[in-house]
C-alpha cells in the first residue's frame, strides 16, 4: 500500500483521557441545559427510545439517569459534571446526545486531544 494513502492508525486513548473528554462534553451540555432546561426532554426521550429497542438489556446507569432527570435541575447539572468515579461511570452511558452539535463536539475533541498530545 502506498504510504501516502495508507490509513493512519487510531491513537490509543487512556481511560483518563476519555473521562476528561466526557467531562468536558458534559460541562458544555450543562451550559446549554442551564440556559434552556427544556433540553432535558431530549435526554428523557433518548432513554425512553433506547429502552424500547428489541432485546434491550442496557446498563443500569440509564435507570440512574432517569432518576436524576426526575429531580431538580441543580441536581441534574451537578450529576452531569460530578468529578467522581460515579460521575465518570455515568457519563459513559450519557443520555445527552443531540444537545450540542457534532461540530461543537469535534471542537472539544480537538481541544482536549491536542492539549494532551
Amino acid at each position: 500500500m502506498n504510504p501516502v494513502t495508507a490509513p493512519r492508525p487510531t491513537p490509543v486513548r487512556t481511560h483518563a483521557q476519555i473521562d476528561h473528554f466526557n467531562l468536558r462534553l458534559h460541562e458544555e451540555v450543562a451550559k446549554c441545559v442551564r440556559a434552556n432546561p427544556a433540553m432535558l426532554d431530549r435526554a428523557r426521550a433518548n432513554i425512553a427510545r433506547w429502552k424500547q429497542q428489541p432485546g434491550w438489556s442496557g446498563p443500569r446507569d440509564l435507570d440512574v439517569w432517569s432518576a436524576i432527570l426526575a429531580g431538580p435541575l441543580e441536581g441534574v447539572l451537578s450529576a452531569m459534571v460530578a468529578r467522581t468515579e460515579e460521575g465518570d461511570r455515568l457519563r459513559q452511558s450519557s443520555p445527552f446526545c443531540g444537545i450540542i452539535t457534532q461540530a461543537r463536539r469535534m471542537e472539544i475533541f480537538r481541544e482536549i486531544y491536542r492539549r494532551e498530545s
